[in-house]
Order: C-alpha cells, then structure tokens, then sequence
C-alpha cells in the first residue's frame, strides 16, 4: 500500500480527514500532546500535511484535490510524494506512543531511559552528553557537565537521544 501526502489549508487538517473519510479513503492523520494554556491538547504531528490512501484499485485521485480541507496534494516536479506502508505505521506509532503514556513512553520510541547517557542533538549545547536524570512535564532533565561543574539542563525530548 501507498501513502500520498495532502497538503491543507491552515488549522483545517481534521476537516480534510473527515472529509477524505467521507470519500472512503484511508486517511492517517499523526497528532501529539503539546502543552498550551488550555492545558494538554491534541496537535498534528506535521501541521497542515496528513497521509490517504486508496481503498479500492479503481478509486481515482482527482477527488482530493477538490476536496474541503484540502489544498493540494504534494508532489516533487510532475511525481506525487508517496510514503511507504512501514514509514506510515512508524510514524503512527511515534504518535500514538506519545500521547497514550506521556513523555516516558515518547522517549521510549527513541531509546531513552531514566538514568541513560544522552546526547543533545540540536540547539546550542550540540554534542553536549550527560544522564538523563528526570523526566518534566514535556522536558527531559539532564545532568550534564558544563565549565566544570554538573549542571542540571531542560531539553525537549526530539533534542535528546540515547548515546
């Protein structure tokens, strides 16, 4: 099976997933838990983007590109940007793992535990390695040694990974 990607109109993802489902195709839409002063909430994963498929062999691709929500679907010069059936279900797992068990199950995903050596793999203390001591509400917690003294650092988990 294989993915094509759509492109939607701005905050108007679940209307082109309702609307895709309505149509009977497959539709994937990746969310994840972000913080906001509402409280936790349910995001996507990749803003404005989702993942359909065809459900029958006859069924036509035109439909989508009319479809409410939609904005078009997103192509590399005249090819279509496909995904692959393992690549989809990774990326759903990353999602669905994040928003059932909160952070520690997040991190899990990517290979990292409580009183682990990390590696910072973004932002300005790249390469920077230390323990993962803690796990916050949407942060991770390093113990890190910096100008020769341990520091306790926050990180957001896709900047931490296992060393």
């Amino acid at each position: 099976m294989v993915w094509y990607v759509a492109y939607t109109k701005p905050k108007c993802e679940t209307v082109a997933q309702d609307n895709l489902l309505r149509q009977e195709f497959l539709v994937q839409l990746p969310r994840v838990r972000k913080a906001s002063r509402r409280g936790v909430i349910l995001e996507p994963l990749f803003p404005r983007y989702l993942f359909f498929a065809l459900s029958k062999t006859q069924q036509s691709l035109s439909p989508v590109r009319s479809t409410i929500g939609v904005s078009s679907i997103v192509r590399f010069g005249t090819e279509l940007a496909v995904l692959s059936n393992q690549n989809c279900e990774s990326i759903m797992a990353y999602a669905s793992a994040q928003q059932g068990g909160g952070i520690e199950s997040m991190l899990a995903v990517q290979g990292v535990r409580l009183n682990q050596r990390v590696v910072i793999r973004s932002g300005p203390f790249i390469g920077l390695e230390g323990l993962a001591s803690r796990f916050a509400k949407d942060r991770v917690i390093v113990l890190a040694k910096l100008l020769g003294k341990e520091q306790m650092l926050s990180f957001e988990p896709s900047e931490v990974s296992a060393a």
